[in-house]
Protein backbone atom coordinates (compact mmCIF):
# COMPACT_ATOMS: atom_id res chain seq x y z
CA UNK A 1 0.00 0.00 0.00
CA UNK A 2 1.60 3.32 -0.86
CA UNK A 3 1.38 6.63 0.85
CA UNK A 4 -0.45 9.43 0.41
CA UNK A 5 1.61 12.12 -1.03
CA UNK A 6 2.90 14.99 1.32
CA UNK A 7 3.45 18.52 1.16
CA UNK A 8 6.59 18.26 1.13
CA UNK A 9 6.91 15.94 -1.82
CA UNK A 10 5.82 18.92 -3.61
CA UNK A 11 9.59 20.73 -5.08
CA UNK A 12 10.09 23.61 -3.53
CA UNK A 13 7.86 23.40 -0.38
CA UNK A 14 10.34 23.00 2.42
CA UNK A 15 9.07 23.30 6.19
CA UNK A 16 8.29 27.41 6.23
CA UNK A 17 6.17 27.23 3.30
CA UNK A 18 4.39 23.94 4.10
CA UNK A 19 3.37 26.25 7.59
CA UNK A 20 2.08 28.94 5.04
CA UNK A 21 0.00 26.64 3.22
CA UNK A 22 -2.06 24.54 5.93
CA UNK A 23 -2.20 27.86 7.51
CA UNK A 24 -3.82 29.35 4.34
CA UNK A 25 -6.06 26.20 4.37
CA UNK A 26 -3.96 23.97 1.96
CA UNK A 27 -3.48 21.12 4.44
CA UNK A 28 -3.54 18.18 1.80
CA UNK A 29 -1.76 17.55 -1.77
CA UNK A 30 -5.10 17.00 -2.71
CA UNK A 31 -6.32 20.41 -1.93
CA UNK A 32 -3.26 21.61 -3.47
CA UNK A 33 -4.01 20.33 -6.80
CA UNK A 34 -7.39 21.62 -6.30
CA UNK A 35 -6.44 25.48 -5.41
CA UNK A 36 -6.52 28.19 -7.74
CA UNK A 37 -3.19 29.30 -8.26
CA UNK A 38 -3.86 33.40 -8.74
CA UNK A 39 -5.92 32.58 -5.31
CA UNK A 40 -2.91 30.71 -3.52
CA UNK A 41 -0.55 33.46 -4.48
CA UNK A 42 -2.65 36.29 -2.78
CA UNK A 43 -3.29 34.07 0.31
CA UNK A 44 0.01 32.80 0.68
CA UNK A 45 2.62 35.79 1.62
CA UNK A 46 5.91 35.47 -0.51
CA UNK A 47 4.44 32.83 -2.89
CA UNK A 48 4.33 34.12 -6.24
CA UNK A 49 1.56 33.14 -9.15
CA UNK A 50 3.84 31.30 -11.00
CA UNK A 51 5.28 29.42 -8.40
CA UNK A 52 1.56 28.83 -7.32
CA UNK A 53 0.93 27.22 -10.57
CA UNK A 54 4.26 24.81 -10.21
CA UNK A 55 2.80 23.69 -6.77
CA UNK A 56 -0.79 22.95 -7.86
CA UNK A 57 0.74 21.02 -11.74
CA UNK A 58 2.85 18.74 -9.26
CA UNK A 59 0.24 18.04 -6.86
CA UNK A 60 -1.93 17.29 -9.75
CA UNK A 61 0.60 14.95 -11.16
CA UNK A 62 1.34 13.16 -7.60
CA UNK A 63 -2.87 13.01 -7.10
CA UNK A 64 -4.12 13.03 -10.81
CA UNK A 65 -6.10 16.17 -12.10
CA UNK A 66 -9.01 17.45 -9.87
CA UNK A 67 -12.46 15.26 -11.26
CA UNK A 68 -15.24 17.69 -12.61
CA UNK A 69 -18.63 17.50 -10.61
CA UNK A 70 -21.56 16.66 -12.34
CA UNK A 71 -23.56 19.36 -13.70
CA UNK A 72 -27.05 18.72 -12.61
CA UNK A 73 -29.28 18.10 -15.06
CA UNK A 74 -32.04 20.80 -15.59
CA UNK A 75 -35.51 19.36 -15.85
CA UNK A 76 -36.56 19.81 -19.79
CA UNK A 77 -39.39 22.61 -20.44
CA UNK A 78 -42.65 21.06 -21.56
CA UNK A 79 -43.48 22.24 -25.21
CA UNK A 80 -46.97 23.99 -25.20
CA UNK A 81 -49.86 22.03 -26.46
CA UNK A 82 -50.54 23.11 -29.73
CA UNK A 83 -54.90 24.36 -29.77
CA UNK A 84 -57.16 22.44 -31.31
CA UNK A 85 -58.98 24.94 -34.41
Amino acid sequence: MSKKPQLSDISGVGEALEEKLRAAGVKTVNSLSKADPKKLAEKVDGLGEKSAKDFVKQAQKLVGPPKKKAKEKKPKAKKPKKKKD
